[in-house]
C-alpha cells in the first residue's frame, strides 16, 4: 500500500536520478549503483509525498497558494517543479519556468554536423546520453516538454478520462522549432509514442487510439511538427518498440497497462508509416523493434547491458546502441 500510493512520485523522480546517475559518471558496479538510485528515488518520492502532494491533497497547500490553480493541475505541476531544481544541480539544462509541461534543453557534443532530438523525456534522454566521444564531427540538441506527447494532452486511461488536461502540452511545436532553428540542424529525430498511444479527449469527444478519428487526428499533428521544422530538414521518427513499464498509479489507474498494449504500438506506428510514406522526401519512419524487441517483446539486456531502465526509457548503454544503430541511418544527410 505505502509503494502503491508513492508510485507516481517514484514515476517522476527515477528518470533524472536513472539519467544521471549511471556507471560512467560514478565508477560504482552495478550493485552500488542500483541500491543509490532506488535510495534517492524512494526517498524523495517520499519527501515529495507528504510535503507535497498530501498537502494538495488536503487542500492545506492550496490554501495557502490560493485557487487560481486546481488542485489536479498542481499535484502535477509541483513534482515537476522539484524535478527541475534537481536537473539544474545536476547540470541538465532546463528552463526556469520549472512547471508541468516544462522545456528541458541540452545539448552534447560541438561538432558541425547538427541534430536536434524533440519531442517526450525519451529523446531528451537519448540526447542527454549521446555518446559525443564516439562521433567527434556531431553535435546533438535535445528539446522536449516534460510530460508531454505529440498529441494534445488531455488523456483517457482504461476508460477513465483524467480529471485535469495539461494546458502547458498544447503547443509543443513553438519549442520544437526554436530548437531547431538555433541549433542549425540538418536533421530532426522526434521522439513520441509513450504518450500517445492512450484515448484522447479532443474537442468535446474521446477519441479511441485504434480508431480513424484518432488516426485523423495524430495526422494532422504530424503534419503540423513537420511544418514547423521547416522545409529543409530530414525528419526521422522512432516507432514505438514494445514498452515493457511497470505498473504506476495517476487518479486511481494504471497508466502502464495501455502504454504496454502491443495492439496500441501497432496502431501508432501504422500511423506513423502512412505519414512517412506521405513524406518520402523528408519524413523517414525507422523502427528499434529490430534489436529493443524479439517476437514482439522487449529484450532487456543486450552483451549483459540493461537497454532501458523502466521498460520505456534508455539507460547510458541503451542510448549508445540507440544511436549506434541510428547513425548509420542519419549520415548520408548530415
Amino acid at each position: 500500500m505505502w509503494i502503491g500510493e508513492l508510485s507516481y512520485g517514484i514515476y517522476l523522480w527515477h528518470w533524472p536520478i536513472f539519467v544521471f546517475l549511471n556507471e560512467e559518471r560514478t565508477g560504482w558496479n552495478e550493485l552500488v549503483l542500483l541500491v543509490v538510485r532506488l535510495t534517492l528515488t524512494v526517498g524523495l518520492a517520499t519527501i515529495s509525498y507528504y510535503f507535497i502532494e498530501q498537502p494538495i491533497r488536503t487542500q492545506k497547500l492550496q490554501k495557502r497558494l490560493g485557487h487560481t490553480k486546481s488542485i489536479a493541475a498542481w499535484s502535477l505541476a509541483l513534482p515537476v517543479t522539484v524535478a527541475v531544481v534537481v536537473l539544474a544541480t545536476l547540470g541538465i539544462k532546463p528552463v526556469t519556468d520549472a512547471k508541468s509541461g516544462s522545456q528541458l534543453d541540452t545539448t552534447t557534443g560541438s561538432g558541425d554536423k547538427k541534430i536536434a532530438v524533440v519531442g517526450d523525456s525519451v529523446g531528451y534522454g537519448l540526447a542527454f546520453q549521446f555518446p559525443a566521444g564516439s562521433y567527434p564531427g556531431v553535435s546533438v540538441t535535445g528539446s522536449a516538454k516534460i510530460g508531454c506527447g505529440t498529441a494534445e494532452q488531455w488523456l483517457v486511461v482504461n476508460g477513465v478520462r483524467q480529471s485535469q488536461d495539461n494546458p502547458e502540452c498544447r503547443d509543443v511545436f513553438s519549442g520544437w522549432e526554436n530548437a531547431v532553428k538555433s541549433s542549425n540542424a540538418k536533421v530532426v529525430v522526434w521522439s513520441m509514442g509513450g504518450w500517445d498511444v492512450y484515448d484522447h479527449y479532443v474537442d468535446g469527444k474521446v477519441l479511441k487510439e485504434q480508431s480513424p478519428e484518432y488516426a485523423r487526428y495524430y495526422r494532422s499533428r504530424l503534419e503540423k511538427g513537420l511544418a514547423a521544422f521547416g522545409p529543409k530538414t530530414q525528419v526521422f521518427i522512432p516507432k514505438v518498440a514494445c514498452y515493457d513499464q511497470p505498473k504506476f498509479e495517476v487518479e486511481g489507474q494504471d497508466l502502464a497497462l495501455d502504454r504496454n498494449d502491443p495492439a496500441r504500438a501497432k496502431a501508432l506506428n501504422a500511423i506513423i508509416d502512412d505519414f512517412a510514406k506521405a513524406h518520402p522526401d523528408r519524413a523517414h519512419a525507422v523502427d528499434p523493434s529490430s534489436w529493443l524487441c524479439k517476437d514482439g517483446k522487449p529484450i532487456e539486456k543486450i552483451d549483459g547491458k540493461v537497454m532501458r531502465e523502466d521498460g520505456v526509457h534508455y539507460t547510458s548503454d541503451g542510448a549508445k546502441k540507440f544511436w549506434a544503430w541510428l547513425m548509420p541511418q542519419l549520415k548520408s544527410h548530415l
